[in-house]
């Protein structure tokens, strides 16, 4: 029992390398703006991955439109396109 009980120099020792309040409070800060950056970045490469879709899609319904000769086949084209 005498074994397992910390003598005065120990403690004084373990209490001085303890993390304080604010030291902690900083570290959580850095942690979470760590995360919400990664979170955005996410979220951006999301965003970048839809708005290729959405160009390519656009840039092909133009070549359509162009290659059609009246305009009776595009608006059937635009018709057919939007599902109407």
């Amino acid at each position: 029992m005498i074994n397992n009980k910390a003598d005065l120099n120990t403690t004084k020792i373990e209490l001085q390398s303890k993390v304080t309040k604010s030291e902690f409070d900083s570290l959580k800060s850095t942690i979470n703006d760590f995360t919400k950056d990664i979170n955005f970045k996410l979220d951006i490469n999301k965003f970048e991955s839809v708005s290729k879709d959405i160009y390519q899609v656009i840039d092909d319904l133009q070549k359509d439109i162009m290659s059609k000769s009246n305009i009776k086949e595009v608006l059937s084209l635009l018709k057919n396109k939007t599902g109407k």
